[in-house]
């Protein structure tokens, strides 16, 4: 929604006049934000993020001039930058903000996937109009930023870069240029953005996009049995994930883990076919429902402390002819996500399938949900069938695939 101002009652009406009849200009600031509570979140969906909740709650930052006139939007989303590796330039995308940062960033994720390994400038079509500029120079870290942005000077959103973090002390800081028309936002307006920002950043709490839990005891001691004769047992030393990954059998008593890891993938609205949340109660009997059924459900577990779980189905069970074929699935908490879990967790679930017997493996998932298209991809599953249009989010339609492996 699109809010005109009541110029002529508007209380920064002679500023406005000055700074854009008399004296346009823009001017751009660079402060180091603290960042320390960030670490071991990806950085720059979660600035992403946090600097649009900001934006979203000082109208300063939503003043824009339309064909309609001057007036702020009632929301904004960021429009940011992307590297491609192989071409090394980079291509302008845009994601939907949303206040829920776990469902942002399942978005996000999507978004990079797809995008990110193209060549053109603008590849993602329809950027709305009240969007801002953000972009992350990660190469270096700089004092001072200033882009030339040459035109008719009425162009009144903010634009943010971000450059290298850098360790001050104990602390890690990050690079911050804001630029702003001084005709809608002065040097008082850039500071209370600063310690509203800040604010946010130390507040962010890991229950965003993670769940604090500890494993139950039935589980742990499940673990410490099956470490020493189970092959999925995983050191991963690539720089993206220096930790021991593992799984174990969950049970009942995991149920509120599992049910908040599902919930995350349900609220993203991209990832599942259900569209209402679970609860714990609903996720034991599920849990006691595959181990009847001869496939348990496991956790993943990093260093000990559970980040998602996976589980194999029966392939149209009863049925003779397909007896040696199974559906693989995984979950895995968003704080998880970019650090090669993913690929450990699925090779886990395949060597228990060939324990079992089992010798094809399917997976069955929403063509939207591109990282996991990307990560089966990456692990030798082949596209089998694509059934055109038939999951509706909405107005949203998108296709039902089905992946396949030979073992």
């Amino acid at each position: 929604m699109f809010t005109l101002i009541d110029f002529e009652n508007w209380e920064r009406k002679e500023h406005y006049l000055h700074f854009y009849n008399d004296v346009r200009c823009s001017y751009s600031t660079c402060v180091n934000i603290d960042i320390s509570n960030l670490n071991g979140q990806r950085l720059y969906p979660a600035m992403l993020w946090l600097l649009t909740q900001t934006i979203n709650e000082m109208p300063e930052f939503r003043t824009a001039l339309t064909e309609k006139g001057l007036g702020y939007f009632s929301e904004m989303h960021p429009a940011y930058t992307i590297f491609n590796q192989g071409q090394k330039t980079f291509s302008g995308i845009w994601t939907a903000y949303k206040s829920n940062y776990t469902a942002f960033l399942s978005s996000y994720e999507a978004d990079v996937a797809k995008y990110s390994s193209s060549e053109k400038y603008d590849p993602k079509p329809e950027r709305p109009v009240n969007s801002f500029d953000v972009s992350m120079i990660p190469w270096f870290s700089f004092t001072a930023f200033n882009l030339q942005v040459f035109g008719d000077g009425s162009y009144l959103l903010p634009i943010f870069t971000m450059g290298k973090a850098f360790d001050a002390g104990t602390k890690k800081m990050l690079p911050l240029a804001i630029q702003v028309h001084h005709a809608v936002c002065d040097g008082y307006h850039i500071g209370r953005f600063i310690e509203l920002l800040q604010e946010k950043i130390n507040d962010f709490d890991s229950s965003f996009n993670s769940t604090s839990y500890e494993i139950s005891a039935t589980a742990k001691e499940r673990m410490y049995e099956m470490t020493d004769k189970a092959p999925w047992v995983f050191s991963d030393m690539s720089g993206n994930c220096s930790n021991t990954i593992s799984l174990c059998e969950a049970t009942k008593e995991d149920a509120p883990f599992i049910a908040s890891v599902y919930n995350q993938a349900i609220l993203a609205g991209n990832c599942t076919c259900d569209t209402k949340t679970v609860t714990s109660e609903m996720r034991e009997k599920w849990i006691c429902q595959h181990a009847a059924d001869g496939y348990p459900v496991y956790l993943c577990l990093e260093n000990g402390m559970p980040v998602g779980y996976g589980y194999l189905t029966a392939y149209r069970q009863g049925r003779e002819a397909v007896n040696h074929v199974a559906e693989v699935s995984y979950y895995l908490d968003f704080s998880a996500h970019g650090r090669h879990i993913g690929t450990h967790l699925l090779t886990a679930l395949e060597q228990q399938a060939k324990k079992q017997g089992i010798k094809v493996l399917i997976a069955i998932l929403v063509g939207s949900n591109r990282p996991s298209v990307g990560l089966l991809e990456k692990n030798g599953y082949v596209e089998w069938g694509r059934l055109p249009q038939i999951v509706h989010f909405g107005n949203r339609h998108t296709d039902h695939l089905i992946y396949g492996k030979y073992l």
